[in-house]
C-alpha cells in the first residue's frame, strides 16, 4: 500500500509539472508548385504567402463559391495575411487569391506584366494595392475588393477591363493613365465613394455600364476621343453635378444618364449646333421641374502641354502652352 502510495504521488507530481510547462505548438509550413518554373511556400505562423521563381504562375480554375479557386494554398486561405510575389514572376494567374478574406497586404514586382481573371477578387481586406508600371495587362474582376479605397493604374495600361473593379464601394480615387485606349463594359459599377473621375484623351472606347451606380459620383471630365457614350454608362449616377463631354461624341445610349437628373453644368468643347446634332436615347438629365442644366457651348478645358524653348546666347527662352482639347496656344 506505502508502494502504491508512493507511485500515485510520483505521477501525481510529473502531472504537476507537465501542467505549469508552457506547451507551444509550431505553426504549419506548407509549400508546393504553382507553375513551370514557380513555387509557393506558406507560413503560417505569420500569414505570408511567398510566390518565387521565375516565368508565369498557372492559372487555376474558378470552382464555385464554396471551394472557388483550384489554388493549392485554397485550403489555408484565411491565413494568408501577406503576399509576396518575388522578382521573376512574370504573370498573377486567374483566380490565383481568390476569397483571401484576410489578405491585408501584397508586393507586385516590375516583372509582372499580366494579373489574371478575378486574381484579388473578394480579398476584402486590401485596401490598397501598388500595381507596377511593367503591367500591361489587367484581366476581368481581378481587384474586385470592397475594402479597396485607391487605385493608381500603371503607365503602360491599354485596357480596363470589364469588372475590374465592380462592387468596390470604398474605392475613393482612381487615376487613369493616358496610356488607356478602352474602359470595358462595367469596370467601375457601383464604386459608391468615387466623387470625381477623368478619362483622358487616349481613351477611344467607353463601355456600358462603365461607371453605373456610382452614387457619389460628382464630376465627370470626358477629354476622350469617344464617338458614343454607351448604354448605361452613368446610370443612377444620382448625384452628378458637373459633366464635361468633347465634340467628338454623336451619340448617347439608352439609360446613359438615366437617374442623373441632378446634373447643373454641361460644358461641351463644340457649338451648340454640334450639340444638337447628337443622337441622344436618354434625356432624363434635361427633365428638372424649371429646365434642364446651363449648358455651355464651345468650352475649353484648359489643360494644357508645355513645350520649352531654351535660351541661348542671343535669345530669352521660353514656354509655350497648348490647350489639349482646342489646341490653342
Amino acid at each position: 500500500m506505502k508502494k502504491l502510495n508512493e507511485i500515485l504521488a510520483i505521477i501525481l507530481a510529473i502531472l504537476m509539472v507537465i501542467s505549469i510547462i508552457p506547451i507551444t505548438a509550431s505553426a504549419a509550413t506548407y509549400s508546393g508548385t504553382c507553375g513551370e518554373n514557380v513555387t509557393w511556400e506558406l507560413d503560417e505562423s505569420v500569414g505570408t504567402l511567398v510566390i518565387s521563381g521565375t516565368g508565369s504562375m498557372e492559372d487555376f480554375i474558378y470552382i464555385d463559391e464554396e471551394s472557388a479557386s483550384s489554388a493549392p494554398w485554397f485550403l489555408y486561405k484565411n491565413s494568408i495575411k501577406e503576399i509576396v510575389i518575388a522578382d521573376g514572376i512574370t504573370t498573377i494567374g486567374d483566380h490565383a487569391f481568390y476569397y483571401c478574406f484576410n489578405l491585408e497586404k501584397v508586393s507586385i514586382p516590375e516583372s509582372v506584366t499580366s494579373i489574371g481573371s478575378t486574381a484579388f477578387g473578394m480579398c476584402d481586406k486590401l485596401k490598397t494595392v501598388n500595381i507596377p508600371d511593367s503591367v500591361t495587362t489587367i484581366k476581368n474582376g481581378a481587384f474586385m475588393c470592397s475594402g479597396l479605397t485607391e487605385v493608381l493604374l500603371p503607365k503602360n495600361l491599354t485596357t480596363i477591363t470589364g469588372a475590374s473593379f465592380r462592387n468596390c464601394p470604398n474605392l475613393l480615387k482612381v487615376t487613369i493613365p493616358d496610356t488607356v485606349t478602352t474602359i470595358e463594359e462595367r469596370a467601375f459599377p457601383y464604386c459608391t465613394s468615387l466623387t470625381s473621375i477623368t478619362i483622358p484623351k487616349s481613351v477611344t472606347s467607353l463601355g456600358k455600364s462603365a461607371f453605373e451606380g456610382c452614387s457619389n459620383l460628382k464630376n465627370v471630365v470626358i477629354l476622350a476621343n469617344i464617338t458614343r457614350i454607351e448604354n448605361c454608362t452613368f446610370y443612377d449616377c444620382t448625384k452628378l453635378d458637373e459633366l464635361t463631354i468633347p465634340k467628338s461624341v454623336t451619340y448617347s445610349g439608352l439609360n446613359a444618364f438615366a437617374h442623373c437628373s441632378n446634373v447643373s453644368n454641361i460644358y461641351y468643347t463644340g457649338t451648340e449646333e454640334e450639340w444638337n446634332n447628337i443622337e441622344f436615347n436618354d434625356l432624363w438629365f434635361f427633365t428638372k421641374p424649371f429646365g434642364g442644366p446651363t449648358m455651355h457651348y464651345n468650352y475649353c478645358f484648359h489643360e494644357y502641354n508645355a513645350e520649352v524653348t531654351a535660351p541661348t546666347c542671343t535669345e530669352r527662352g521660353y514656354t509655350t502652352y497648348t490647350c489639349t482639347i482646342c489646341e490653342d496656344t
